[in-house]
């Protein structure tokens, strides 16, 4: 089972899927591949995000990089919405509570 926590055939049904999903989104078991890579590609988003943010604040770099800043901006908007709605669509049994 290299790169992942959990064989394939127990991604067949939904409740397997959600399970593998959440182990994926909360940082899954220790040399997990596929929760290394989601975790690192969120963190290089956010930056991307920061970076875009900022250079955005620039008025001559707005007036002309405004169409590309906004594009980023969107699809981080789209990557986030799903991640959370992939987080939130765990088993409640697996979700974490605040206390």
């Amino acid at each position: 089972m290299r790169g992942s926590a959990m064989p394939r055939h127990v991604w067949r049904n939904a409740a397997g899927l959600r399970h593998r999903l959440y182990e994926i989104l909360d940082h899954g078991a220790i040399g997990d591949r596929s929760s290394l890579v989601v975790g690192r590609l969120i963190v290089a988003l956010i930056v991307l995000n920061l970076v875009t943010m900022t250079l955005e604040s620039v008025p001559a770099l707005q007036a002309q990089y405004g169409p590309l800043f906004t594009a980023v901006e969107l699809l981080s908007l789209v990557i986030f919405t799903a991640n959370t709605a992939c987080a939130s669509g765990s088993p409640p049994s697996m979700r974490r509570t605040a206390i």
